[in-house]
């Protein structure tokens, strides 16, 4: 078991079993003194996010398919890992209202502005995280963020595996997540 509140400095990087590792991103998240991690790879691959075909028009918030596959994941973490996640609300941007709300989860994709990729068309959704300003990490997959296209109703946006931004991905379509959350 590894006490996450002892763990200060961004990008230190800790072991879970059956998972890979989870990196330490930021020593807030969005404006509260809470730590921010993440995976360092893909969770699960071969998820889409249902939005809108689902009748999900409110965007990542009713993304069922993404909620069910974190909610999972959440389940198969260690125990020790569960003990210190927090419920963490988490700006997103809602399509239909053209407005942020807050929406509460324990584990939960980062937006295009917390890894800092703020072009044009991209909702404002928190700010940009610290380890994110310093670094563009690679991944072994695209996956998804929480950040809808604001041009098109069923278009979401991906990080690449070099670190870039892809916008108006077909949310239908299938990508891999790799969860945040938040600790004291």
């Amino acid at each position: 078991m590894t006490d996450l509140s002892k763990i200060t400095k961004i990008g230190t990087e800790v072991a879970v079993e059956g998972f890979g590792k989870i990196r330490l991103l930021d020593t807030q998240y969005n404006g509260v003194s809470v730590k921010t991690w993440q995976f360092t790879d893909a969770v699960e691959n071969n998820v889409y996010l249902g939005y809108p075909n689902d009748r999900n028009t409110d965007g990542y918030p009713t993304a069922k398919k993404v909620h069910k596959t974190l909610e999972n994941i959440y389940e198969r973490l260690p125990k020790w890992l569960k003990d210190q996640i927090l419920v963490t609300p988490v700006p997103c941007y809602i399509p239909a209202t053209k407005r942020n709300r807050l929406f509460k989860a324990k584990l939960f994709l980062l937006s295009a502005t917390e890894i800092c990729h703020m072009e044009c068309g991209v909702p404002s959704e928190g700010r940009p995280l610290e380890f994110y300003i310093k670094k563009t990490p690679e991944w072994s997959h695209w996956h998804w963020l929480r950040s809808p296209y604001r041009g098109y109703s069923y278009g979401e946006w991906l990080v690449t595996n070099t670190g870039n931004v892809y916008g108006s991905y077909y949310a239908y379509s299938s990508g891999a997540v790799v969860p945040a959350f938040t600790t004291y």
